[in-house]
């Protein structure tokens, strides 16, 4: 999904405004039922090494 330049991204036919770095840019939207996390498209949301396959 990618804000707005005014600062604004849809979410099930509501708006909500993100941060002003956002603008313009891709996000990503996670949606509970007691909240909406934003997180900017290039962040490393979860990271953890992994074993190598041998």
């Amino acid at each position: 999904m990618r804000a707005t330049t005014t600062c604004l991204i849809t979410h099930d036919r509501n708006k909500y405004s993100v941060d002003a770095r956002a603008a313009g840019r891709g996000v990503l939207v996670r949606a509970y039922a007691d909240r909406i996390i934003v997180l900017p498209a290039a962040a490393v949301a979860w990271s953890r090494p992994c074993r190598a396959m041998t």
